[in-house]
């Protein structure tokens, strides 16, 4: 085992040492955890493992990320997502991507590199080549914390156990298996098909009542499965990916106001400065320049 440790990394690395490329493995476990403010990502990481100059990089290996705590933006094949905390992205070998956390907020990070024939059958025939951002159910969220625990205490067993773990999560994002003790399969997918259709349609002001019934489950259930699943009732978690959502763009664009405000779903632009600054503590316009020299 390869490993980096300091006071905000952990990083253990599993080489293949010489077996088949096919064969199933998990190439490296680890956190990191960033300060609201501080550069991302944090020195100390190998070289093959930073961004490029473009702020992005490819890989040569499937990795999921989970955020734990904070939000920020994914950038994948040229689609832009916003990462609430609780979200977990993934990364495909070959393809370019870039991910940062929001600057006022920071994030901690977990991740989880692997390859082999099986894995890559279920990630590429089993999750949605449209998608790359999930909503885990609660329950998988903590087989990271115990993968970091079994790479940390290495042993002969360490490979299998890592690998049963890793299953775990993927089919709690294929599968919805177990996730949680009131919801199943059914409601695990029926919160992922929601919560896609959320990030696809933030700039629109829609209904979640209207969203329910699109989906076919009274409001009040689908309130009740929502939370379950992600820990957060629907009305507060479309709030914070409109706001990181808003955040983003303030930062990155010379956009009025107004329009950002219609570009992240936004009733009218009066509701989206009082949201704002009850969220923030801040206008949109202190905000940004407040925070005109960092990037996401």
């Amino acid at each position: 085992m390869v490993f980096l440790e300091t006071d905000k990394i952990a990083c253990y690395a599993f080489p293949k040492n010489g077996l088949d490329r096919s064969t199933d493995w998990v190439s490296v476990v680890g956190t990191q955890s960033i300060a609201a403010g501080e550069t991302y990502p944090s020195e100390g990481f190998p070289q093959k493992a930073l961004f490029d100059d473009a702020g992005g990089r490819c890989i040569d290996q499937f990795q999921l990320v989970y955020i734990s705590q904070g939000n920020g933006i994914f950038i994948d094949r040229g689609l832009e997502y916003t990462i609430p905390e609780g979200s977990v992205f993934l990364l495909r070998p070959g393809f370019w991507h870039s991910y940062s956390p929001d600057p006022t907020t920071g994030w901690t990070e977990y991740f989880i590199g692997f390859n082999g024939e099986t894995l890559s059958r279920i990630v590429m025939g089993g999750i949605s080549q449209e998608g790359s951002v999930y909503m885990l159910p609660i329950i998988h969220r903590d087989a990271f914390l115990t993968m970091l625990k079994y790479a940390r205490d290495e042993n002969e067993d360490t490979p299998l156990l890592l690998l049963s773990m890793l299953f775990m999560i993927l089919s709690g994002i294929v599968y919805g298996q177990a996730a949680s003790p009131n919801g199943g399969k059914k409601s695990a997918k029926l919160m992922v098909k929601v919560r896609n259709y959320m990030e696809k349609n933030i700039e629109k002001p829609f209904s979640l009542q209207e969203l329910a019934a699109e989906m076919g489950v009274s409001y009040t259930a689908f309130n009740t499965l929502f939370k379950q699943q992600s820990g957060l009732s629907p009305v507060h978690y479309l709030g914070k990916l409109r706001l990181q959502r808003a955040k983003y763009k303030l930062l990155k664009t010379d956009l009025p106001i107004k329009i950002i405000s219609k570009d992240c779903g936004f009733s009218s632009v009066e509701y989206f400065c009082n949201f704002f600054r009850k969220e923030t503590g801040a206008s949109p316009s202190q905000f940004r320049e407040q925070n005109k020299n960092n990037n996401l």
